[in-house]
This record gives C-alpha cells, sequence and structure tokens, in this order.
C-alpha cells in the first residue's frame, strides 16, 4: 500500500511540475522572433532557452528556435560543465510542452 500511495504522490508531483513547465514555455512568441527568423528555423519544431553562468557577474541566457540538431538539454549542459561553466536548459515543443512530438525524432 505505501508502494502505491508513494507512486500516487510522485505521480502527482510530476504531473504538476510538467504543466507548471508548459505553462511558462512561450513557444508561439518564440517561432515570431528575430532570431527564429534569422537562424531559418521559423518552422522548427520548438524553442530552447537556456543560460549559463561563466562566473561572478558573468551570466548570458538565450532563446532561439530548436530542432533536432542542436541536441538535448542534457547535451548542452554536458558541454558547458566540460569547459567548467554551470548552465540550466528548457525546451518547449510544439504542444507548448516538454515532451518532443513523435514526428520529431
Amino acid at each position: 500500500m505505501k508502494i502505491i500511495s508513494l507512486f500516487l504522490v510522485l505521480s502527482c508531483c510530476s504531473l504538476a511540475l510538467a504543466v507548471q513547465y508548459c505553462s511558462v514555455c512561450a513557444y508561439g512568441i518564440c517561432q515570431n522572433n528575430a532570431a527564429c527568423i534569422d537562424q531559418g528555423l521559423s518552422d522548427a519544431p520548438g524553442c530552447i532557452s537556456f543560460w549559463v553562468d561563466y562566473g561572478p557577474r558573468q551570466n548570458a541566457s538565450y532563446s532561439a528556435c530548436w530542432d533536432p540538431t542542436t541536441g538535448t538539454c542534457e547535451q548542452i549542459i554536458e558541454a558547458e560543465k566540460k569547459e567548467g561553466f554551470d548552465a540550466g536548459c528548457n525546451i518547449c515543443y510544439e504542444d507548448n510542452c516538454n515532451a518532443p512530438p513523435a514526428s520529431v525524432y
């Protein structure tokens, strides 16, 4: 019984996180911004936003259109860590959620 209760709590929490994460995605805004058009990705399946901490008072954040060749958040964060920097990342997709549609991969 405890295992089932724990599962339900974890399911509830992950669902809540997914909803919150989806709600902060600005996919439509990203798709229509100049960066997407400049990248030639106006039909990209997603939008990526990430930040990098380069050290004291040297933080940077980026937003751009995303397609599978960009890589995953995990790959981006790992690449920054190899350079000695801390990073965070979010990708939102066409349905304004954090799960890519099957057609993306």
